[in-house]
């Protein structure tokens, strides 16, 4: 009975938690590198412009890191961050892990996940009224934010809860890091809108709508071909 219920056991213990681990682990660095391949395969705008700002995100970490490590008066982490920032292979590749600042407020990987979904969720939110334009005739592009929003947060709260069951970061910490980055990936989008555009924050792929009328250019309206 007892090898019955270990051979019912061992593909929660050989399959489906190393999966888990694994995926979740390398999270940060599949995300970067996933990006910058978009980047160099579509030659999206919009995904170099987030690429860019991936270093932005890093850049901002480590010098809050830097600022939180003077306070507390404590030494920068040392070693390699076990919970994150590592794909469990033979050569622990990692790109990462040699760029953020070590602190142990804010957490570097949760920082970095929670920046990039408040950037992603909120140039959705700028195209608001294009999606409401084009759901009049196709009204399934309504559920397009709220689907976002519904899988951003279960993979985010998901990602936060195993670091908190891997010690890796406490509730605290976590907390903190998870709304500092919301507050980073909000304001490094406006800065982006503003700096190249709106259609450098434009993962939909959606036309944009201007107001031709505010700038003084002149509308063109089709006739109707019966006249």
């Amino acid at each position: 009975m007892s090898d019955y219920i270990k051979f019912l056991k061992s593909p929660q213990s050989e399959i489906v938690l190393p999966f888990i681990d694994t995926l979740m682990r390398s999270a940060p660095d599949s995300i970067f590198l996933g990006t910058g391949l978009l980047a160099l395969l579509t030659q999206s705008w919009a995904y170099t412009v987030l690429l860019i700002t991936f270093f932005e995100i890093i850049g901002i970490h480590f010098f809050v890191s830097s600022i939180a490590n003077y306070i507390s008066g404590a030494q920068p982490l040392m070693g390699k961050d076990e919970c994150g920032f590592m794909i469990p292979s033979y050569s622990q590749l990692s790109l990462l892990k040699h760029m953020f600042g070590r602190s142990a407020f804010p957490s570097a990987p949760i920082f970095f996940i929670s920046s990039t979904i408040a950037y992603v969720l909120g140039s959705t939110m700028n195209m608001a009224d294009e999606i409401n334009d084009l759901a009049k005739t196709n009204a399934i592009l309504r559920s397009r934010f709220p689907i976002s929003v519904v899988l951003s947060v279960l993979f985010l709260s998901s990602f936060v809860i195993w670091r908190i069951t891997k010690s890796c970061d406490n509730l605290m910490v976590s907390m903190g890091t998870v709304l500092l980055g919301f507050v980073v990936g909000g304001c490094l989008l406006f800065l982006n809108s503003y700096a190249f555009g709106r259609e450098a924050i434009n993962f939909t792929g959606l036309p944009l709508l201007q107001n031709r009328i505010s700038s003084g250019a002149p509308l063109y309206v089709c006739a109707d071909s019966s006249n």
